[in-house]
């Protein structure tokens, strides 16, 4: 018979037959006879169930501080009953051996697979491991796999981990992983154009889609919702729809490529706040970006331009509609139709977006500190689908996350006002 940690002196009057006839019973309580759930577990082993033992300390019998110092009553933690959980461990590595149809990589990855073999090349040297003398390692391909089907669905990592044969903690290690290698390529993907020749280019692709000259892109900002914020945060991402979601601004060109994208921002902050504070505002500012020829237009010299709605400032390199009111002529409406039917363009990114990455449609279920990594990661994904000549099948999702748009008051330049005026005659 195995030896009490517990003097049996110490034990309350009445518990001592049942202590000693249950000490052989490692999955029952060693008073109750239950089974156990959470169990305390003293330093040599023993447990106990919560109930019996805090009801032996509330009685007061015996040296509750010996009592003490014999158990671990301070983050008492469940001993591993196993090293890993027998799974089927190895049918995504036959799929990948065997010409598995196509549909299951879209259906299930929402890429092809010449797609999915390009992102194991780019990620590949960050997410490979090597087998250790316990047991093998996950291989990059699987690691990828499980990361995608994690973004494209947004399920949870406790049904994620299980598809693939893994544990829940270790999918949630894979996608952050695999989100981190993505997401630090960002300006491999993302990118703005910077020579006259970049610029130009973007410029000619709107032209059809809008009769709008000087096009380069069109921005916009979207919200992505949050499950949960700590208590610390609830205030700052708290929204005008009150929900808890972090913003996302993007620039997008006329084949929905993201040329720019800026997260983390709290979600009760405002357009103009998060471009002032983006990293677009500051290249423009400097003159690095938007920097080609201007055109002659009217009386004004039109440089490249972003389209946007209501919500940001009216400037020289950022037009936005007339305010819609009864009063509008002919020729304002004509100028707001046409800078629409390019500015749709950013709302059909953010909705293929989120029609193929699913976890940035469904409240996103990570901590607040890596939202921003997981958002970065989706939007290279994004563009690295149109480099690749991915034939965009997903249904774009309506965003219904849009940020705020009412009008903006603050100082507009006058010379942008001249600008949209002399565009407006052009159109007319």
């Amino acid at each position: 018979m195995a030896e009490s940690v517990v003097n049996e002196q110490h034990l309350p009057l009445g518990y001592d037959d049942i202590f000693v006839d249950a000490i052989d019973q490692d999955c029952q309580c060693l008073i109750c006879h239950l089974p156990l759930r959470e169990p305390f577990q003293t330093r040599c082993g023993q447990r106990y169930c919560k109930g019996c033992l805090f009801a032996y300390i509330r009685r007061g019998r015996g040296e509750n501080g010996w009592f003490y110092s014999k158990l671990l009553l301070k983050n008492a933690r469940r001993a591993r009953r196993a090293w890993a959980w027998p799974r089927n461990q190895f049918w995504f590595e036959s799929l990948l051996q065997g010409d598995f149809v196509e549909d299951w990589w879209k259906e299930n990855l929402r890429i092809s697979r010449r797609t999915f073999e390009y992102i194991v090349r780019v990620v590949g040297p960050d997410l490979a491991k090597i087998d250790t003398r316990l047991r093998q390692c996950i291989h990059v391909n699987k690691r990828v796999a499980v990361a995608l089907s994690r973004l494209a669905t947004g399920d949870t990592y406790r049904s994620t981990g299980p598809q693939f044969g893994i544990g829940r903690c270790t999918a949630m290690l894979i996608t952050h992983d695999f989100c981190e290698a993505i997401a630090k390529r960002a300006t491999e993907f993302i990118k703005f154009p910077a020579t006259e020749q970049d610029v130009q280019q973007s410029i000619r692709l709107f032209t059809n889609k809008s009769p709008f000259p000087q096009v380069v892109g069109a921005i916009d900002g979207s919200h992505i919702a949050l499950k949960a914020v700590s208590v610390n945060e609830r205030i700052e991402y708290f929204n005008r729809k009150h929900e808890y979601s972090i913003v996302i601004q993007g620039v997008a060109d006329a084949s929905f490529k993201f040329l720019d994208v800026s997260t983390g921002y709290p979600g009760n902050i405002n357009d103009a706040r998060v471009l002032r504070l983006s990293k677009l505002q500051r290249e423009i500012d400097q003159g690095t970006w938007l920097n080609a020829p201007s055109k002659r237009i009217g009386g004004s010299e039109v440089g490249p331009l972003l389209v946007r709605d209501l919500a940001y400032p009216l400037s020289v390199w950022l037009m936005k509609p007339f305010k819609q009111t009864p009063t509008l002529t002919e020729s304002q409406l004509r100028f707001n139709r046409a800078l629409s039917q390019a500015r749709v363009v950013i709302e059909q990114a953010f909705g293929i977006l989120k029609g193929r990455w699913r976890c940035l449609y469904k409240p996103l279920e990570e901590k607040t500190s890596r939202v921003p990594t997981t958002i970065m990661a989706c939007c290279v994904l994004h563009n690295i689908c149109i480099d690749v000549g991915h034939p965009s099948a997903i249904d774009p999702v309506e965003d219904d996350n849009e940020m705020d748009q009412s009008s903006f008051n603050g100082d507009e330049q006058l010379c942008a006002r001249s600008i949209r005026d002399d565009i407006m005659d052009h159109l007319s």
